[in-house]
């Protein structure tokens, strides 16, 4: 009950940003288990690269405010929601509100096994995973790619 308390004391925005995230978190956690990477990248219109622009207060606002959505809808939700959903969930709902960002992948050698992680960027700032994102160099970037219209 108390969570329950807890969610209806958000403003409308909060609880239908949170909602957004807990399905896209669902989507990708299931996603990534069953779909390519690459075909998952494609559905969100990016490639290699990374986006460079500089945001406004308005945009890096709304990144913070989806950050805090994804990772506490991550933390509700039933089952573990690990680096990748998170990143991809953090990107996707940022990529609807026209607000660019970078996916990172990182890999590094732990124990003598390969270890990778997954974290997302937004200008300078780190959304998903910037904890561990410190002990993985990062191996390859996503950014959207421009529609040619």
């Amino acid at each position: 009950m108390k969570r329950w308390r807890k969610f209806w004391s958000f403003s409308s925005a909060e609880r239908r940003l949170l909602l957004e995230a807990a399905a896209a978190l669902l989507k990708y956690r299931i996603g990534v288990r069953l779909v390519p990477i690459k075909r998952i990248l494609e559905r969100l219109q990016v490639g290699m690269g990374k986006a460079d622009k500089d945001l406004s207060e308005l945009q890096l606002a709304t990144a913070d405010q989806v950050a805090w959505a994804v990772n506490a809808a991550g933390r509700h939700l039933p089952g573990n929601y690990v680096c990748l959903p998170r990143a991809l969930t953090a990107m996707q709902l940022l990529l609807r509100r026209k607000i660019p960002c970078t996916l990172c992948f990182g890999a590094a050698t732990k124990e003598d096994q390969l270890k990778a992680h997954a974290w997302l960027s937004c200008g300078k700032k780190i959304l998903t995973g910037e904890r561990e994102s410190r002990q993985y160099p990062t191996v390859a970037t996503f950014a959207p790619v421009a529609n040619e219209s």
